[in-house]
């Protein structure tokens, strides 16, 4: 038997009257509190590239499905970062030297997009004869279940602090998810402890937004991961060009914004 904690958001306080829920109830709830979310990727300009977003959309190379907007280039043209600077950002020299793909893409997120000031989350114990958070489970057992308002926040970081320039783009997506499961503790051949003080609502700024974005939860510092089942991509994805200067007034500083369409 597999055993996992599953967390479940809904858009109202549950019901324990009504005895043990169904997958099923728990699904439908799920997918009603979750319903879109945004796919971003993040990449390092290239050392010495001294082109511009505009040109790369001119070109189709920054495109709306999000390819690596400079993976025509060939390595040789771009000048490795000093020895020094790579070490000290913890990049690899050789990788800087290259400018290899793996070096470019520093994120490649898909974050959901949900109201946390007015959703309320779940936790269960769930007991099942398949270790896979696809198969239906055999037994579940509420633990607890609290307004997100009243777990703890934790602000977190997308965007990248070490200088430089760099391109992001963001597609949205209408989605469908199951209920959570943190990855690294997903299931074990016994019940897990459970401690509400363990999850942590996550907020971040995005590029140059002025107010806070949540953008998911933890569990004991792991994760919570809300598997995709389903997923409809916008026909617009909208890049952005952006420069990093630690010691300036204000670091992050927008260049250019386009957004593009598939065809």
């Amino acid at each position: 038997m597999a055993y996992a904690l599953c967390f479940v958001l809904h858009c109202s306080p549950t019901d324990v009257s009504k005895g043990p829920p169904q997958w099923s109830d728990l699904l439908a709830q799920q997918h009603e509190a979750i319903s879109a979310a945004q796919a971003l990727k993040i990449f390092r300009c290239p050392p010495g590239w001294d082109g511009s977003l505009d040109e790369l959309v001119s070109a189709g190379q920054a495109n709306a499905a999000g390819d690596d907007p400079f993976q025509h280039l060939p390595d040789g043209p771009f000048e490795a970062l000093p020895a020094a600077s790579a070490e000290a950002t913890g990049q690899n020299p050789a990788a800087s030297a290259e400018s290899s793909p793996a070096w470019r893409l520093l994120c490649n997120a898909t974050i959901p997009r949900f109201a946390a000031e007015r959703l309320w989350l779940s936790v269960y114990d769930l007991e099942s004869e398949e270790a896979s958070p696809q198969a239906e489970p055999r037994q579940l057992r509420l633990l607890d279940s609290f307004p997100l308002t009243a777990a703890a926040n934790e602000t977190c970081w997308f965007f990248p602090t070490d200088d430089g320039r760099y391109l992001s783009c963001a597609t949205n997506e209408q989605v469908r998810c199951l209920p959570g499961f943190t990855p690294e503790q997903r299931f074990s051949d016994t019940p897990s402890a459970y401690d509400r003080a363990g999850i942590k609502v996550l907020w971040s700024l995005m590029a140059d937004e002025e107010s806070l974005r949540c953008v998911g939860l933890t569990y004991q510092r792991h994760r919570v991961d809300f598997p995709l089942i389903e997923r409809h991509r916008s026909v617009a994805t909208t890049w952005i060009a952006f420069e990093v200067e630690s010691e300036a007034a204000e670091p992050l500083q927008v260049t250019s914004t386009i957004t593009t369409y598939q065809g």
